[in-house]
């Protein structure tokens, strides 16, 4: 189904001065793919950021009125199964427009299983009335409800480990200290007295690692935003990744990379004040011989013009590693989404843009018995594409 022809960026070994490492930002190869797109939900649910759970089949998702939907999948067809829907609850505080949260519910993964979390209303739509909630399956038995999380003015937008091996998962969120300041802190979620929070102020949102019990943000020092790990189980430990000077690290995910022997390795998204800080690129580091390294740069791959890159997620699948881009560009219709891999020479592929009528910016993995594919929600909420990646 692939076929190669090469495609050139830019080459050679550039070297970064203020960080004292060398990468690669080498020669690329553009595979030939004809995109496979086809409409796998369309129903009377509006469903933005649908979150799906490979592990379970299953997909949750909140409406605009706050209920929380979860459905079933088919793992060998990849349908969703609108007869067995369950409805969740219908206190989720807003996920987008005002006084909203910017997220939805999300899954939790650990080795009794998976469970979700989001962000509760307690009363009128207002931060100080914003609490993380659980739901948890019986069988499971975490605490299901409402969580007590420290100096709660406003607690929410709470995410979880993503382990399945993990016998005690962490859950992380937001919250407001006296001072008003936005944190970000963590608890344990079989015992609620184990508890922290992060010893700076995150410039960027938090992730937790793939299969790795770590956050991976962003935080200002020395006046430039610099990428940064954080291990809860060790107060102490932050991990400094990156040594920018007039680059702005936006989003950044963690995970063990295959590729270097499960290894961990950090994808940032890098953004350029002199660009309107749009997301120019995405760089790669590993550690060699105990300090960070740059190892690549992945350009926005597009020759059309979409050159921001909206979302860059990482994926594992079958021993390798993925990434996932959703690619706009100014006074541009619809989005380009791509993959591409992870160790120079970088190969790419688009899987998906506006000839199929896609919008999304937000793709999301999902493996059924015989293929992987890219979901994409609509903008508007009431349609998901997916796309073969040919994986």
């Amino acid at each position: 189904m692939l076929s190669c022809t090469r495609m050139k960026f830019s080459a050679g070994i550039l070297a970064i001065a203020s960080a004292g490492l060398f990468y690669s930002h080498a020669t690329a190869q553009l595979l030939n793919f004809t995109p496979v797109v086809d409409e796998v939900a369309l129903s009377g649910h509006v469903m933005p950021d649908v979150e799906y759970n490979r592990l379970n089949d299953e997909a949750v998702w909140q409406d605009k009125s706050g209920v929380v939907w979860k459905c079933p999948i088919s793992p060998k067809t990849g349908q969703f199964d609108f007869n067995s829907i369950v409805r969740l609850g219908s206190d989720a505080a807003p996920s987008n427009g005002d006084g909203s949260t910017g997220n939805g519910p999300e899954w939790v993964l650990c080795q009794k299983g998976s469970f979700i979390v989001y962000t509760a209303l307690t009363g009128a739509l207002s931060v100080a009335n914003c609490r993380v909630h659980t739901v948890v399956p019986s069988g499971i038995g975490y605490k299901n409800g409402n969580l007590r999380t420290p100096g709660t003015v406003e607690s929410g937008t709470p995410s979880g480990t993503q382990d399945p091996q993990d016998s005690d998962p962490l859950i992380g969120y937001y919250y407001l200290d006296g001072a008003g300041v936005r944190q970000v802190g963590w608890q344990s979620a079989s015992n609620t007295t184990l508890s922290g929070r992060l010893p700076f102020v995150c410039s960027s949102t938090f992730q937790w690692g793939l299969g790795i019990r770590k956050i991976v943000t962003a935080t200002e020092i020395s006046g430039q935003t610099q990428v940064v790990i954080y291990d809860p189980t060790l107060p102490q430990a932050i991990e400094q990744v990156t040594n920018h000077t007039g680059i702005v690290a936006d989003r950044a995910s963690l995970w063990a990379s295959p590729e270097f022997g499960g290894e961990e390795v950090v994808m940032e998204q890098q953004s350029l004040p002199s660009q309107k800080n749009k997301v120019v690129q995405v760089a790669l580091y590993r550690k060699v011989s105990g300090s960070w390294k740059q190892f690549a740069t992945i350009d926005p791959p597009s020759s059309t013009g979409y050159d921001e890159i909206w979302a860059a997620k990482i994926m594992v699948i079958k021993e390798a590693s993925y990434i996932c881009m959703a690619v706009t560009g100014k006074g541009k219709k619809g989005s380009e989404i791509w993959m591409s891999t992870i160790v120079p020479p970088i190969k790419y592929w688009m899987v998906a843009g506006p000839d199929q009528g896609v919008t999304s910016t937000d793709p999301e993995v999902y493996e059924t018995n015989s293929e992987v594919y890219l979901y994409l929600g609509q903008k508007a909420g009431k349609q998901i594409l997916r796309a073969v990646t040919g994986l």
